[in-house]
């Protein structure tokens, strides 16, 4: 199976990066957590085929944690499986983006915790869009929560002792984006399942989360190039194996691969569409879910050139079997320092 098409079992990083941002949630909205925390919680069942699939499809169940195993299920809030016949991951399946904005649509209307809205069109004139989750009462109020971000943000405007006041009550937008390379195919299709455990799963942990943070997502930002993608992948589907395959690498209208590289010249309307987010609601986080080798991959900081290595065959060739043992220490101590982070950042949520 190709690392495109793999089961995507991703969803702990973002569950934990969400977790992060509450150790400095407002001390008000910890303390009304906090007080409902003790309370007698009747289990939540799973949805069954949902959790029997994942856990077909998981290669390894070492990739996966108690947070993504299972799927709870939901009476009322249709899951990718009931809506797309297919749950997230399925092997040799991807999904267009005008499917995954239906199912947020989906979601919108049957669920109090979510509200979806389009933020401006590709240059092929494709929607872009946002969904929004928290608790019922923070999503009845978005503007209010965006109207003290936008206060918080102003010291023009606003004095210290009118900010103090005000983080008290104002909520942190997390907005995570997907999708900024056509060929990143993961992300937005972890993101459906994602948005649905955020909006469904009664856990304290989750319910953590959507009480005291507002969570923004955008599924694809290169909406054109995602659809080629996906076009591409199931032409090439159809032919005999050994054909020579359709290539499409890293398209993006006028850019191809450097979309990401607009921030500056803000020429396309995909960067325009995702400044005005970043003006008009000021999220305290943004956090682009990019993908790249299947291999061990890190951005280090353990450098000054911030050095990013990929330990695979090619090391070995290039630099030979001791530059290559010697990268992997490199990574291998980048990834005890997270697992030390990580168990810091548990025992500030227990």
């Amino acid at each position: 199976m190709s690392r495109r098409m793999r089961p995507v079992r991703r969803l702990a990083w973002p569950i934990a990066a969400l977790a992060l941002i509450l150790t400095a949630s407002a001390p008000a909205a910890r303390a009304q957590n906090a007080s409902g925390a003790s309370a007698t919680r009747t289990p939540q069942p799973n949805d069954e085929e949902y959790t029997r699939k994942i856990k077909e499809y998981l290669q390894d169940p070492r990739i996966s944690t108690e947070l993504v195993d299972h799927l709870p299920a939901s009476s009322t809030v249709p899951t990718p499986l009931k809506f797309l016949g297919r749950i997230v991951g399925t092997p040799g399946e991807l999904t267009y983006a005008k499917d995954i904005y239906r199912y947020f649509d989906a979601l919108d209307a049957a669920s109090d915790r979510i509200k979806v809205w389009r933020i401006g069109k590709s240059e092929e004139g494709r929607d872009m869009v946002i969904l929004a989750v928290a608790d019922e009462a923070t999503i009845r109020d978005l503007d209010r929560y965006k109207d003290m971000l936008r206060k918080l943000t102003d010291p023009r405007t606003t004095t210290e002792e009118q900010a103090r006041q005000l983080i008290t009550t104002a909520k942190p937008i997390y907005w995570y984006t997907s999708g900024m390379h056509s060929p990143e195919t993961g992300g937005p299709e972890m993101l459906m399942e994602l948005a649905y455990r955020l909006a469904v799963e009664e856990t304290p942990f989750i319910q953590n989360i959507r009480n005291n943070v507002i969570t923004f997502i955008t599924p694809v930002i290169e909406v054109d190039g995602r659809e080629k993608q996906v076009d591409t992948y199931y032409f090439n589907k159809k032919l005999a194996q050994g054909a020579q395959r359709l290539p499409l690498m890293y398209w993006g209208k006028y850019v191809a691969h450097d979309n990401n590289r607009d921030g500056m010249g803000q020429f396309l309307q995909l960067t325009r569409a995702v400044t005005r987010v970043q003006n008009d609601w000021k999220p305290t986080v943004m956090h682009d879910l990019h993908e790249a080798q299947t291999y061990l991959y890190s951005s280090t900081g353990a450098r000054s050139h911030h050095r990013r290595r990929v330990v695979d065959a090619r090391e070995v060739r290039r630099h030979g079997d001791d530059e290559a043992r010697r990268a992997r220490r490199v990574d291998l101590r980048v990834l005890r320092r997270l697992g030390a982070e990580l168990h810091v950042l548990h025992r500030a949520l227990t």
